[in-house]
Parts: structure tokens; C-alpha cells; sequence
């Protein structure tokens, strides 16, 4: 989910859209995932899966925005 709000925040034209609360919702998800990768295991495991999980993220991106695909990265930078 961080990954899809972070697409959107970027991406998104109407800047009306970029609320304070979104942001924190941001900020929080990346502190959770911060703390959840100290884990060299989980750290491995997100690596591994990185690209499949950015894929997801630009559908549903895609959706929330209603830009079209191309209009994002096509890999996770």
C-alpha cells in the first residue's frame, strides 16, 4: 500500500488531492516498514519481491488516480 500511495502522491496532477493526512499515512507506512525490515530475513524477502509488488501497486495507482499506466515508472526506483 505504501508503494501505491507513494505513486499517487508523486503522480497525481491535482495537488488539492495531497491532503496532511495522507502524508502522515505516508510517513507512518514507512516508519512501519522501517522497523519491520531491521530483519535481514524480511529484508531479503522484500527484495525478492519488489517487483511484483510495484506491478500491484501500479494497477491499483492507476485506479486511485486515473492516469494511465504509462504515466508511472515502469520499475520501482
Amino acid at each position: 500500500m505504501l508503494i501505491t500511495h507513494l505513486l499517487s502522491w508523486c503522480y497525481q496532477a491535482e495537488l488539492e488531492m495531497r491532503t496532511g493526512s495522507w502524508k502522515a499515512t505516508i510517513i507512518t507506512q514507512q516508519h512501519d516498514l522501517l522497523d519491520i525490515l531491521q530483519s535481514g530475513v524480511l529484508r531479503n524477502y522484500a527484495l525478492d519481491t519488489l517487483e511484483e509488488t510495484y506491478l500491484k501497486a501500479l494497477r491499483i495507482a492507476t485506479v486511485e488516480t486515473g492516469l494511465a499506466e504509462q504515466q508511472f515508472p515502469k520499475r520501482c526506483r
